[in-house]
């Protein structure tokens, strides 16, 4: 019976943080045999297209859920997308001009900020994000903006950020440091995965998905198998049925070793 697994990244398949830039080679060998077995494999992500590094794009991934949900790629092909309203993102820079906010307007295929924005440049950095897929010079009327990244600079911008936290919308810090990112509470991973699971006709209780973050409770949820990462949150370890080993440990191979192949 055809099976199909989801792979968050950061913290689940590499360590951006740790200098962990890319998957193990045990890891690769595990989710490339999963696949030879006739098995599906996608990424599952909070992150943008822009933000997946050469290594992912290119390994031979079958799909990938993006910008947590916001876009279903599978086969190159976008399947489903969620955009922002353009007038809200307009109001969003506004203000964040108005603050001192860097910004960053996460799109289909490029992200989008401005050459002066230092500080969540420096930032990107740390997670090795290239700038093949960014914009620094933009129309805001053309940008269909899935995600929006901001990096306040003082106590009235994170004020600010965190207002915008309600009605439609989550805006909240994921990762270490000082960046929130905003986008629609209609879009999450889960319903991703969903559209997904109903595309490649793969039954629900055929699903895995891996995870360790905030953002993966959801995901980890919804499919058949929920596997929580030994390094995954408190949050999320609550809410799941099955563990594997930490990132560093190769966690996503040991599971796929022991109960996939």
């Amino acid at each position: 019976m055809k099976k199909i697994a989801f792979f968050d990244v950061d913290g689940t398949l590499i360590d951006c943080t740790n200098r962990i830039m890319d998957m193990s080679d045990r890891v690769k060998k595990a989710i490339k045999d999963f696949q030879k077995a006739g098995n599906k494999a996608f990424i599952a992500s909070g992150r943008p297209h822009a933000f997946l590094n050469k290594e992912l794009l290119n390994f031979g991934f079958d799909g990938f859920i993006l910008v947590n949900g916001g876009q279903v790629l599978i086969n190159n092909e976008t399947k489903f997308l969620s955009s922002i309203d353009k007038e809200f993102v307009k109001d969003i820079v506004l203000n964040c001009e108005k603050l001192n906010i860097d910004y960053c307007l996460q799109g289909p295929k490029y992200s989008y900020l401005k050459e002066g924005f230092d500080k969540i440049k420096n930032y990107y950095k740390i997670y090795d994000i290239s700038r093949d897929f960014l914009k620094f010079e933009f129309n805001i009327d053309d940008v269909d903006t899935l995600k929006i990244e901001m990096f306040p600079s003082n106590e009235e911008g994170c004020k600010y950020c965190e207002s915008l936290n309600k009605d439609n919308f989550n805006c909240f810090k994921n990762y270490p440091g000082e960046v929130y990112e905003l986008y629609p509470v209609k879009n999450s991973k889960s319903k991703g995965v969903l559209k997904a699971i109903e595309f490649e006709k793969i039954l629900l209780e055929n699903s895995y998905a891996f995870g360790d973050g905030r953002n993966d409770i959801e995901m980890i949820q919804t499919v058949g198998h929920g596997v929580a990462m030994g390094n995954a949150v408190a949050e999320l370890k609550k809410v799941s049925a099955e563990f594997t080993d930490s990132m560093k440990n190769d966690g996503v191979a040991t599971y796929l070793e022991k109960v996939l192949l």
